[in-house]
């Protein structure tokens, strides 16, 4: 198991994104016609041990935020070792409004920093050669003379976060799965099939887990049916607002003007092994 780092870390500072000056609550929100051509929502993310120090400045390790922003999203009880304080972790409640997958080849670690990209090619295509080789456990590693690129599918579900401060119900997050993760990621896809409704019908909750693999510890997480609400969008109103938003982002997604920012992404939490 990888060595816990347990230096004392700053306290998340509060979420000035959610104090909007009251001026600015009643203007015209004009300038942004061209940019909702182009999305690419925040992401939705966990601080590991090994995050750059711009989020360990501000989040503990297991504290979920939203990246690019790092606006704060759930803060996570650990001890002094850096693990979960069994029952005394809040769950995020979210609606899931759109899903699609995304076929990722990555640069080999070693050149991640150095100038070159981190991607190296990308696709939302099944039949595509990155999508082939990142469902075929012979292929989805490939030596090169500077080290191992990876084929890597990304499981992404745009939600809807329900009841964070600062974050209204209409802006669409993404959580997504890759790799170490890519299990957890298939168990969501497997409990909204047995819902047999809409997929933005349903409400769901996620907790943070602790997650070991051979040398690898890191936190992910992990989803259920709601336990202390309804596990379904129950006002027509809002079902028929999340229909309109599931149209959008779908129309978007055909027209590849849906993006994830994968450049956001920590070497060491992408490279626990595979799925």
């Amino acid at each position: 198991m990888a060595k816990k780092k347990t230096t004392t870390l700053a306290k998340p500072a509060e979420n000035t994104l959610a104090q909007r000056p009251e001026f600015l609550q009643t203007e015209e929100i004009v300038g942004m016609e061209e940019l909702s051509k182009y999305v690419i929502p925040q992401r939705i993310r966990i601080a590991q041990s090994g995050s750059p120090a711009t989020v360990l400045e501000r989040f503990h390790p297991a504290d979920v935020y939203l990246a690019p922003s790092l606006m704060p999203v759930l803060q996570s009880e650990t001890d002094r070792a850096g693990d979960l304080v069994e029952g005394a972790q809040d769950v995020i409640l979210f609606v899931p409004v759109f899903f699609f997958v995304e076929y990722v080849t990555w640069n080999a670690v070693s050149k991640m920093g150095s100038g070159e990209p981190a991607i190296l090619a990308r696709s939302y295509d099944p039949k595509s050669v990155i999508a082939i080789k990142s469902r075929d456990p012979a292929q989805r590693e490939e030596k090169t003379k500077d080290g191992i690129i990876r084929h890597t599918e990304h499981l992404c579900y745009a939600v809807s976060l329900l009841g964070v401060d600062g974050i209204a119900d209409d802006e669409l997050m993404l959580m997504t799965f890759q790799r170490a993760s890519h299990s957890a990621g298939m168990n969501l896809a497997g409990l909204l099939k047995m819902r047999r409704a809409p997929l933005y019908g349903c409400v769901v909750e996620a907790r943070v887990v602790y997650k070991t693999k051979q040398a690898w510890n890191w936190y992910e997480l992990a989803c259920s049916n709601p336990e202390t609400i309804s596990p379904w969008v129950n006002d027509p109103a809002q079902f028929r607002g999340y229909a309109e938003q599931h149209t959008t982002f779908r129309d978007l997604h055909s027209a590849q003007k849906l993006r994830v920012d994968h450049d956001a992404e920590d070497p060491e939490d992408e490279d626990k092994g595979e799925f």
